[in-house]
């Protein structure tokens, strides 16, 4: 029983990383349909999730904490860059977390992505209606 609501819980991470991207599970799949189908299936209904299920996500997402996803410790995201740069301004050293820097570039890079991604499924489903108009063309002239 403790297993089922751990995964329940993993369950409830995976989609609120999934909102937090603003990523679908067909966006997320690339089109493979068996994909697609696996991760609905163990995303939100009741099979169980496989480890290969939650490597995916994490694979998919580098900027997920595995912690978090896992255990619930800690925050979704991890923080990657703790670097500092120092400006000068006027001889007066100005010291500012990469992070401030590095965070809306990755989070514009992961948004870039999921966008790509819709393009390409949006250009497979023009291609296939072609294919269609084409073959009822030629049905036609015959």
């Amino acid at each position: 029983m403790e297993n089922k609501l751990m995964q329940s819980t993993v369950k409830q991470r995976i989609k609120s990383i999934l909102r937090a991207k603003k990523i679908q599970i067909p966006v997320l799949s690339e089109g493979d349909e068996n994909l697609r189908r696996t991760l609905f299936r163990q995303i939100n209904e009741d099979t169980a999730l496989t480890i290969s299920t939650v490597v995916f996500i994490l694979d998919k997402f580098p900027d997920v904490s595995a912690e978090w996803l896992l255990r619930g410790q800690g925050e979704m995201f991890k923080h990657t860059n703790h670097a500092t740069i120092q400006t000068q301004n006027g001889g007066i050293g100005n010291t500012q977390n990469m992070n401030t820097f590095t965070e809306p570039i990755d989070l514009l890079r992961t948004e870039i992505a999921a966008k790509n991604e819709q393009i390409k499924v949006k250009d497979d489903q023009l291609r296939t209606k072609d294919d269609q108009i084409a073959k009822l063309l030629d049905m036609l002239t015959k």
